[in-house]
């Protein structure tokens, strides 16, 4: 993926996200209204993009965790074809792609 561009249909929150300037962004909204599907996307695009970065997706408590957040990138991943691309460390609840690791705690 390093250098070759990512197609993913996004929706407008992870747009509003990707194309922000701002160092901080507050994602408000009710249930149903993709703050979490649209920053799973985000953090797809960051993981696929770059190197060396290390991004974390945190929740209070794992299951919740695991309910939303981390079954959505998965999600996301296998829809698009990138699970293949991937390193899924399940154990560890991590995802390697190059040098670049998603980790997921709570």
């Amino acid at each position: 993926m390093l250098g070759e561009t990512i197609n993913l249909e996004v929706t407008p929150v992870f747009e509003r996200n990707f194309n922000s300037t701002k160092r901080i962004v507050i994602n408000r909204g009710g249930t149903r209204s993709s703050k979490t599907y649209s920053l799973a996307q985000l953090f797809i695009v960051e993981l696929l993009t770059g190197e060396n970065k290390i991004l974390s997706i945190v929740r209070k408590s794992f299951p919740a965790l695991r309910a939303t957040a981390m079954r959505d990138v998965i999600e996301i991943l296998h829809k698009n074809g990138f699970y293949s691309l991937v390193q899924h460390l399940r154990t560890e609840h991590i995802i390697k792609y190059g040098s670049n690791i998603l980790e997921f705690f709570s």
